[in-house]
């Protein structure tokens, strides 16, 4: 008698983290702080923030700028604690788009650029960046434990539009 083992790849989506408007950078790494308000991604001029909910494990992160721009991604996880009623932040990453690929892709009606080199500044991120600007760059990070996950995109002049595509891994 014979036993076969079949393996099967599990598709995992990839998501808009904005869906229907790009968010626009602040001009700063926003304070986070413990809140009784439930975070959420707000699309009001130069505020810069995704939130969605957390993957199962890892996620992988593709960010968008608009050209002439290189924005940095703060990717911090919020619990909620149930004793204190407060949704409590951590810094996952922080990863620069250090460099922008030439090519424009239209999301949500704005001509966005896919990062070319990505930098590392804090936190827990590996990189996936081509060695030349032939292929879109993007990071990874683990979500497991965490609620929501929010992307806080911040440039030294604030109001440059942004967003990114997260995929579950």
């Amino acid at each position: 008698m014979s036993d076969h083992v079949m393996l099967a790849t599990i598709v995992r989506n990839t998501y808009l983290g904005s869906k229907t408007a790009n968010v626009t950078t602040s001009g700063s790494a926003t304070s986070k702080v413990a809140t009784s308000t439930r975070p959420a991604t707000d699309t009001t001029a130069n505020a810069g923030s995704i939130v969605f909910g957390s993957t199962c494990n890892y996620m992988k992160i593709h960010p968008w700028a608009a050209s002439g721009s290189t924005p940095t991604v703060r990717v911090i996880g919020w619990a909620f604690c149930i004793d204190t009623r407060l949704w409590i932040p951590h810094l996952i990453a922080e990863v620069t788009m250090a460099s922008l690929r030439s090519a424009t892709t239209t999301i949500n009606g704005t001509a966005l650029k896919a990062a070319a080199t990505l930098t590392k500044g804090a936190g827990d991120a590996k990189l996936f960046a081509p060695s030349a600007d032939n292929a879109d760059a993007y990071f990874v990070v683990d979500s497991q434990g965490f609620e929501l996950v929010e992307l806080h995109f911040h440039t030294a002049s604030a109001g440059v539009a942004v967003n990114a595509h997260i995929g579950d891994m």
